[in-house]
């Protein structure tokens, strides 16, 4: 249905290299947007509280200010878009495709992340806190200064991302996470949360890497 709605409605605009606000049309089809094409569409501050955007295509899309919590969007394409200032709190995202894309100052707060392709993504100040990103692709990302407090970065590969003056704290799970070539490794994890530091990859021989003991074994993987 949206996409004969975008065609319709972004016909004349495509034409002059425009694209039309579909804001309105999208909160009145949130719920049925599986496979929809919303490329390049102008959705700012959008309202799609609990939609269904499984496997939408939202390259370049504008989504300042969007409102996609608790949404079901696994597969969706975000290469791309401009997501600054949205809340994706608590949405589905498994194996989304976020390459390229700007997050900066997003909430993912318990987001389900799993297998996403966020590599040259922005995610400044993003709060990722309590999400799932479990063997996710994070090369070269920007994560300066996110909250990644409880985060699930089981096997995801860092691999010359910036993670300067992020927040951990003990249920931050960075077993098997590829961290060779990882900028501002020593302003980021503390070593004290590094766990599993044989299979981090990190080569540089002037981090030493230390696992906290309790005295107790947390149970971190998710």
């Amino acid at each position: 249905m949206l996409i004969e709605i975008r065609n319709r409605y972004n016909n004349e605009a495509m034409i002059r290299g425009e694209y039309k606000d579909l804001k309105d049309a999208v909160e009145k089809n949130k719920y049925n947007l599986r496979n929809a094409d919303l490329s390049y569409a102008h959705l700012f501050n959008v309202d799609c509280l609990h939609g269904d955007l499984e496997n939408a295509d939202l390259r370049g899309a504008k989504l300042r200010g969007a409102d996609f919590r608790n949404v079901h969007a696994n597969g969706c394409n975000l290469q791309g878009a401009d997501c600054r200032d949205a809340n994706f709190d608590g949405v589905d995202l498994l194996a989304a495709n976020m390459r390229g894309g700007i997050f900066r100052e997003v909430v993912f707060g318990d987001a389900e992340m799993r297998g996403c392709d966020c590599q040259g993504a922005d995610f400044y100040e993003a709060d990722l806190s309590g999400a799932i990103l479990r063997g996710a692709n994070l090369c070269g990302c920007d994560l300066t200064r996110c909250n990644l407090k409880s985060t699930n970065l089981l096997g995801a590969n860092l691999r010359d991302a910036n993670i300067e003056d992020c927040t951990f704290n003990e249920f931050t799970n960075v077993k098997r996470t590829i961290l060779e070539g990882v900028k501002n490794l020593s302003k980021g994890i503390p070593k004290k949360y590094i766990h599993n530091a044989p299979d981090s990859g990190i080569k540089n021989p002037d981090i030493k890497i230390e696992v906290e003991d309790k005295g107790s074994k947390k149970e971190v993987d998710r």
